[in-house]
């Protein structure tokens, strides 16, 4: 709710492809963006770890499988930046997979994890709205470099 929020403030219309009181499996979340038209995809996911220690952001974006979205890897170490640097986690980078939420789309996708939800320190900082709120802030600003980046031509390529 607040990233889309945040994102409509600077301007996108965003579109949410799963409600609160809904669990569709990645492929249908990905029809749906599909269906939508969406120019991007951004999927928030928490990490979890047998290891409670275990801590950090990553980005994932389509890629592993012979080929990788330069546009995805683009936005997801835009990301990585922006999220790394407003909070202050650890980075744990951006990495290519082939998870159906990024490979089944037809627009750049990337799939954030922010905080391992089984580290107690940042399950208490998603529990804080106004971590909440900055995590927003840092990936619509991440969005918003993005598409600047296409605009101007700074090396990203189209999706």
């Amino acid at each position: 709710e607040q990233l889309r929020d945040e994102l409509g403030s600077r301007g996108a219309e965003p579109l949410v492809i799963r409600e609160s009181d809904e669990d569709p499996d990645a492929s249908t979340r990905a029809t749906r963006a599909n269906e939508a038209g969406a120019e991007v995809l951004i999927s928030i996911h928490l990490h979890g770890h047998d290891d409670p220690a275990a801590e950090g952001s990553s980005s994932y974006y389509f890629g592993g499988m012979g080929t990788d979205s330069v546009a995805g890897q683009a936005l997801a170490e835009t990301v990585q930046d922006e999220i790394t640097a407003a909070l202050g986690l650890r980075d744990g980078r951006a990495h290519p997979k082939a998870f159906p939420i990024l490979r089944e789309t037809r627009m750049t996708a990337v799939q954030i994890e922010p905080c391992f939800i089984t580290n107690p320190k940042e399950e208490r900082l998603l529990g804080a709205e106004p971590f909440r709120r900055e995590l927003a802030r840092a990936v619509a600003a991440a969005v918003e470099r993005y598409f600047a980046g296409r605009q101007i031509g700074v090396g990203l390529p189209g999706s």
